[in-house]
């Protein structure tokens, strides 16, 4: 399922315990081919928590993953600084997303988070939500490995899902 413009939203509860990196995302199968975000698409990172009751800044990435590297947050906020949103983990949280041709809109429960995006994307792309261990290949802020503790002590976690729903954008 692809789909361009809209609005989209899941309520899911997050992961109880840390070591898991969960995700509501989307993607575009062309993200990087150009540096042309409007052409090639941006990875739009909706709804991402590294850790129990935190939901970092949503994080758009574009012009691929090398030395055209591109990113912008919403809240705007650089990007050393996670600003995490406090949540109840054991409660489920609605996350939104809205996609016009002139920007973004990040909503987390009905509220407001942030709005902007000087470049945003033109073309179709995939909705996925994702959870898998935390920095499993290395920590990308350190460059270091997962202790294998941190690993084994988020055995038998859940990031649930309940519903995920798509909406057109009528003009």
């Amino acid at each position: 399922f692809q789909h361009r413009y809209g609005y989209y939203e899941c309520r899911a509860r997050l992961q109880q315990k840390s070591g898991w990196w969960s995700a509501f995302w989307m993607q575009s199968e062309q993200q990087g081919c150009t540096v042309d975000p409007s052409l090639s698409g941006i990875e739009h990172d909706i709804m991402e928590s590294f850790s129990p009751g935190e939901l970092l800044p949503a994080c758009f990435h574009y012009n691929g993953y090398g030395p055209n590297y591109t990113s912008f947050r919403l809240p705007d906020c650089p990007l050393d600084e996670l600003s995490a949103l406090k949540l109840d983990e054991t409660q489920y949280h609605v996350f939104g997303f809205l996609w016009e041709p002139d920007g973004y809109s990040v909503y987390v429960d009905g509220r407001l988070r942030g709005k902007g995006g000087k470049d945003v994307s033109g073309i179709p792309q995939f909705v996925l939500l994702s959870t898998e261990c935390k920095w499993y290949r290395k920590n990308r802020m350190t460059g270091e490995g997962v202790p294998a503790l941190e690993a084994a002590a988020a055995a038998n976690d859940e990031f649930i899902v309940d519903w995920v729903r798509v909406y057109d954008v009528v003009r």
